[in-house]
Formats: C-alpha cells, structure tokens, sequence
C-alpha cells in the first residue's frame, strides 16, 4: 500500500546527499526573518515565529535538563528547498515513475520542501494537497509514521472533524475510530511513496529531518480520482460539516488550480497513455461540475447577504406597503396621528 524504496541512487542524482545541516540551511536562507512552525504541544500554527528563536528553542529542546513551561516542541513542516541549502543536493525522482509521472516544480527546480521535527512531537493529523501522491525521503529520521488509507469511511470522518478544534485532539480519535492503520518506522537512507489523500501523523523519536515532493501521475489515478470526487462533494455539502461557504469557496478554486489543472498537464505530458482518454472524460466533468459548484455557493451567499441588508435596513420586520411611496406614507401617518389627538 505505501510502496518503500530501499534504494534511492536514483533520487540522489548529484554528488550531494542532503544533511540536517542542509535542512538548517533551508531555515536560515528562507526569505525573511521569521518562519511560520507547528507548536506540538499546544496543537497550533505560531505564525511569524523569528528564525532565531526557533533555532534556540530546538538546541534547548534537543538536549533538556528539565522540562520547563517555556518549553516548546516545535516543528518546521514542508519548508521550500532553498538554494543554499537542499537544492544543492539536486534530487530527482525514481526511474520508476519517469515514464507516467511528474513530479511538482519551481520553474527549473523541482519543488521538493523540507521538514525538521523536534524529538517527541507528534503532528497533526493531516492531509497534503489536493489529489497528488508524495515521493517521502528520509534525511535524518527516527519517525514513526501513522498512516490510514483513504477509504470512504475514513474520508466521510475526516471531512466531520478536519479544521475544528476541541479539547481531544484529532490526532489520538483517530487511531481509535479510523480504520486500517499501518505504521511505518522511518530510519536509515529510504524513501516511500504516501498515495492521494491518506491521512498521516508522525511521531518523532528523536530530532528528525525528511523531504517530500508531489506526484502526479497514472499509478494514483484511481486514489486521486475518488479524492477529489470526495472533497468537491465535501465543499458542496460544507454547511453540513460546519463550515462556511468561504471555506467551501476555497477548496474549490485550490482543487481547480491544483488538482484539476495538475491531470491537465499529465495528459499533455503523456497522451498516448492506455487510461488518458478516461482521464480526459473525467476531466472536463470535473471542470464543469466545480464551476457549477462555486457559480452555486457564490449566488446562494449574495442572497444570504442581500437579507442581511434588507434586514438591517428595516429591523423592525414591520412590511413597507406596496405600491406607496415612502413619502406618502409618512404624511398619511402624520395626518391620523394628528387627528387621533385630542384638542
């Protein structure tokens, strides 16, 4: 189900393999002076946190003399590859899948990004992109890796409980309501593929550092097709989950500009594939069938807000009489209310 690649010459394709210290580099040379980190304790995004202090807060984290409460567990997760870190390392994808896949780029670069976890964080429960597998490397890693594959009742669970917090956290429900967990111990040099939308958390041993970079391609096109089949019925059914119409609003403009025009490509890239011609069917009904989901939120929330004005403007509820102007109306109130007082 997760395909494990032992090895990975093929990924390597430079003289360079990456490093921890390559990762660090990513940090220090992202643009700015302040990176956005996932704190695993308090279960949130801190954003604008300085470089700096992350750095500080990692090396305190990393060899505790004591657990303190200004102590943080935090987390840099899909950081892009930089120049002067990652990218020098110049990786590739497996020969394997060079022949129906493409992997996502940054103009002449691949976009591989890189993720640096601190030793005993354990993630959020999550789900990367919108219909693309990862290829997953290995940098320095004692991870455990939970993993469930994307089933219709583990999808139907997830679309109730994504993006809402609570005092449980999403990430402990899970293990004990989805169902098919596998668990992969990530160590040593090794890469593994993670199909469309499978839900995952990892759990870090130890101060761990991975890269991953979307795929695109014919061997996921079932998993991808049913996702996103899933998650544009999710977003026209978004007020049953409880989200609002510009939550649903953006997944769809994200699925159309990701997901839909991503198979767009594959089938530019390798059109004389046995399966293009049911990729390319199932593209255009996709196509429409989001613009008509969007076309259908954007009127249902024009409506909404038109009520609202209308009553705003007129609190009372009290009805305005057809067919009479309003400054009619107000002299004929004026003229019986000063016949009805006394002399």
């Amino acid at each position: 189900m997760f395909p494990i690649l032992d090895s990975c010459d093929d990924i390597y394709s430079g003289s360079l393999k990456p490093t921890v210290e390559h990762v660090v580099t990513d940090i220090s040379c992202y643009p700015g002076e302040t990176i956005d980190v996932h704190d695993a304790g308090a279960r949130t995004i801190v954003s604008g946190l300085s470089k700096a202090a992350f750095v500080a807060n990692n090396v305190l984290v990393s060899c505790p003399k004591e657990w303190t409460p200004s102590s943080r567990l935090y987390n840099v997760l899909k950081l892009p590859s930089q120049p002067s870190g990652t990218q020098q390392c110049q990786l590739d994808i497996p020969h394997l899948y060079r022949d129906d896949a493409f992997a996502e780029a940054n103009g002449e670069q691949l976009a591989w990004v890189s993720s640096l976890h601190a030793a005993g964080s354990l993630t959020e429960l999550r789900v990367d992109y919108h219909g693309s597998a990862q290829l997953i490397l290995n940098v320095k890693c004692d991870e455990l890796w939970l993993l469930w594959p994307a089933t219709e009742r583990n999808l139907r669970w997830w679309g109730l409980h994504h993006g809402h917090r609570s005092d449980d956290d999403v990430t402990y429900r899970a293990v004990a309501e989805l169902e098919d967990l596998h668990l992969l111990h990530a160590t040593g040099p090794q890469a593994f593929i993670l199909p469309p939308y499978h839900l995952h958390a990892v759990l870090a041993f130890d101060v761990s550092a991975h890269m991953g970079i979307p795929l695109w391609g014919y061997p996921w096109w079932e998993t991808s097709r049913e996702g996103i089949e899933w998650e544009i019925l999710w977003a026209i059914n978004y007020s049953l989950y409880g989200f609002s119409a510009r939550d649903a609003e953006n997944v769809l403009i994200t699925i159309k500009k990701q997901g839909l025009d991503s198979w767009n490509q594959i089938l530019r890239r390798f059109p004389d594939h046995r399966l293009a011609a049911d990729v390319g069917g199932w593209l255009t009904t996709m196509i429409e069938r989001v613009q008509n989901a969007l076309d259908t939120i954007r009127d249902s929330a024009t409506s909404n807000r038109k009520k609202m004005l209308s009553k705003r403007r007129n609190p009372g509820g009290i009805k305005k009489a057809k067919g009479v102007p309003r400054t009619t109306r107000r002299a004929f109130e004026k003229r019986n209310k000063s016949q009805r007082s006394p002399e």
